[in-house]
């Protein structure tokens, strides 16, 4: 999911595994890991990652094959924020999100209520609402078009 990707870019960077670890405080290992596929970076390492090789978390996470980061966003908001904006233009109860996101509806109120999601929690609920997970992360203020990325399931 991030494996493939992440050595691409740190190879080209030229970063060992050991230097990328230590640039971003993490073990050698743990970056290893990351490129093998065993383990995924929490949010603030994956918006960290990004920021180190200029590219959307949608490229890293390989949901899409477009490196090119989004426009920067300039405002203050949070994830909770943007998941609560979502849902509501979305005409969507939080059960709906939770049961079409494939998690629990008390680990959805968790993530509400200022618990960070996982990686695994992010995508789901960024298909699930049709944006991208940069946007998610308050990375940028750049939307989808609905029409275009909406997904059929939903």
């Amino acid at each position: 999911m991030i494996g493939k990707n992440m050595r691409k870019l740190r190879e080209t960077k030229g970063y060992t595994q050991y230097s990328l670890g230590d640039i971003l405080n993490l073990s050698p290992s743990t970056i290893g890991m990351y490129e093998q596929g065993r383990r995924l970076p929490d949010a603030e390492t994956l918006i960290r990652m990004c920021e180190l090789f200029n590219v959307s978390s949608d490229y890293l996470l390989e949901i899409t094959e477009n490196p090119n980061p989004y426009a920067k966003s300039h405002l203050k908001e949070n994830i909770q924020h943007r998941l609560s904006n979502l849902i509501s233009e979305n005409e969507m109860s939080k059960a709906t999100v939770a049961e079409i996101a494939k998690i629990r509806k008390s680990r959805l109120d968790d993530i509400l209520s200022g618990k960070s999601p996982n990686i695994n929690e992010l995508m789901l609920l960024a298909e699930c609402l049709w944006e991208s997970t940069d946007y998610l992360l308050c990375m940028t203020d750049q939307r989808k078009s609905h029409q275009e990325t909406r997904h059929a399931s939903c």
